[in-house]
């Protein structure tokens, strides 16, 4: 595949240093067609009464996160104090209790239920039965949060952990247990783990979450030092899921089913296919390809918003969280296959090289040239050094050069096969690796594009309170996006300073609009309390996420 110019991503420099104005929480009610009881917003902020901070409406919420929605960091600390800024201590706080929280309401077989939904949205739906009993996509939520606050070395003994630690990992591995029982215990081929139909997370993220979430968190709890027989479930466990990931892919990259908000299933899919792939679990190339196109989606920008189409609920917020962590997550996948496949491709620029000799000895000068140039770049870039977009798309575009100069005629390929000798890969095995080392810098390279478009435009519309809201009530679908949109952000220098800032601010938020007893609650469509304290956990240890991926 040959590509004429090499082409740069949007860079978000510019966006990132200027003024921002980070609006984070929820600020507007609105009614939807949806098994939706949302209390208007009162105009007056109601006091702080132990009903209201036990449990807190929609509205209560919304109003409390509206005081403080234009969060600018001081440009130095305020000598005077804040008393409506959560100080580090009260944060801590705030996340301790979270984890004591989901500790407190694992299950007996190791997972969670949906947990106690918010007083005005329990029956809804009538999904009262599906309440208490564990279900996969509330036990994966629940294992991914514990695992990115207090996970590493779970699976270690005679290690120095304090008590709630060593409670966590035990509450981990018990998790981790149910989960891989039930890819296991499964007999079918399509794309459920689980028998049980109508939880809310099926109803209003699709019916395979459950599925996609666990595969998640079974990535990345190989990342968080589990012994040599539990990795050997999760692997065995990562590669049934993929199998069944490879049999249901629709054309468009989904997998159809509905789902309220399916648009932040097609991104834990995403996400899960991509790191099985980066961990060397075999990863069918054109599965992945489709992937990658439907979490980035190609249309995902329209001017200067995020298509919130009927995947996403119509709620804008739902297709940015989409779109900015897809092509954030493609770009690491892409960026490594580039990166790894690079050196391999070495020993061909070598021949090729001595293919220029030959013709120089011949008197074709100017071939000679061309080919010592294109073999040049080929390899560009090796394991260690830096990849962008530029630099991926000279590589594509000597790729092609050298697969028409060398492989295209049958001069090329005689003289190719005399300097390789007889034990080397044939002509055509080597063309096609060309081929295929082209497009995936190609794709890295437009994925690049992409990504620096979707991150631009969050920094943009995360001054936008309406934006912010979502649906204009805190639900999962929220706190699930707010962690979406931070994976995207993360790991960009030109947007740390704004990533920084938005997790600050989510944090303080998050800690104001908290539970007594240390859950969050949902107020519209996934409103239990295990789901949404995991997700807004998780919104709360970004920073610390971001630096363990590096």
């Amino acid at each position: 595949m040959r590509r004429a110019l090499p082409r740069r991503p949007f860079t978000t420099a510019a966006l990132a240093a200027a003024s921002l104005t980070l609006v984070v929480g929820v600020g507007i009610d609105r009614s939807f067609a949806e098994d939706v009881a949302v209390e208007p917003v009162p105009t007056t902020p109601p006091a702080a009464t132990p009903d209201v901070i036990g449990d807190r409406s929609g509205a209560a919420t919304a109003e409390m996160i509206r005081r403080s929605i234009a969060i600018e960091p001081p440009a130095q600390p305020n000598p005077d104090g804040n008393a409506d800024e959560p100080t580090p201590e009260e944060i801590a706080a705030a996340r301790t209790q979270a984890v004591d929280w989901l500790l407190a309401h694992q299950n007996n077989d190791g997972g969670w239920g949906q947990g106690e939904e918010s007083r005005h949205m329990q029956r809804a739906g009538g999904q009262e039965a599906n309440r208490d009993p564990s279900n996969v996509g509330d036990t994966a939520a629940s294992v991914l949060a514990l695992l990115r606050v207090e996970g590493d070395g779970f699976d270690q003994i005679g290690m120095r952990f304090t008590e709630r630690t060593l409670k966590a990992h035990q509450a981990i591995k018990a998790g981790l247990d149910y989960l891989l029982t039930a890819v296991e215990t499964h007999e079918s081929n399509d794309l459920y783990i689980t028998d049980l139909r109508g939880t809310r997370l099926q109803g209003k993220l699709g019916p395979f979450v459950g599925t996609f979430l666990t595969a998640v968190t079974l990535t990345e709890a190989l990342g968080h030092n589990p012994g040599d027989e539990r990795r050997e479930r999760i692997t065995a466990a990562l590669e049934r899921i993929v199998d069944k990931i490879e049999a249901n892919q629709q054309a468009n990259g989904g997998f159809g089913g509905g789902g309220w908000a399916n648009a932040l299933s097609v991104s834990l899919s995403n996400r899960a296919l991509n790191e099985s792939s980066r961990l060397g679990i075999e990863v069918d190339a054109d599965v992945l390809q489709r992937s990658q196109a439907a979490a980035a989606g190609s249309d995902a920008v329209v001017g200067d918003r995020f298509a919130a189409r009927g995947d996403a609920a119509g709620i804008e917020l739902y297709a940015a969280a989409k779109a900015v962590s897809g092509t954030a997550a493609n770009d690491i996948a892409l960026r490594e296959s580039v990166v790894v496949a690079a050196p391999q491709l070495k020993q061909v620029a070598a021949r090729a090289e001595r293919v220029a000799d030959e013709l120089q000895e011949d008197g074709e000068v100017e071939r000679a040239d061309e080919i010592r140039r294109a073999s040049r770049e080929l390899v560009i870039v090796t394991e260690g050094e830096a990849l962008d977009a530029e630099i991926a798309g000279r590589q594509a575009a000597a790729a092609g050069e050298l697969n028409e100069m060398l492989f295209s005629t049958d001069d090329g390929r005689r003289r190719y096969a005399r300097v390789a000798g007889p034990t080397a890969a044939p002509a055509s095995a080597v063309a096609e690796s060309l081929d295929s080392f082209g497009m995936v810098n190609g794709r890295f390279n437009d994925n690049a594009e992409a990504l620096g478009r979707t991150r631009g435009l969050v920094l943009q519309r995360l001054s936008d309170r309406q934006f912010v809201a979502g649906f204009g009530s805190d639900g999962g679908e929220e706190y699930l996006s707010y962690m979406k949109i931070g994976e995207g952000l993360a790991g960009d220098a030109d947007a740390q300073e704004a990533f920084t800032h938005f997790v600050k601010a989510m944090k303080g938020n998050l800690t104001r609009v908290q539970n007594q007893d240390g859950s969050w609650t949902g107020h519209h469509c996934i409103t239990g309390r295990n789901f949404c304290t995991a997700t807004a956990l998780m919104v709360m240890t970004l920073d610390e996420w971001a630096v363990e991926k590096g």
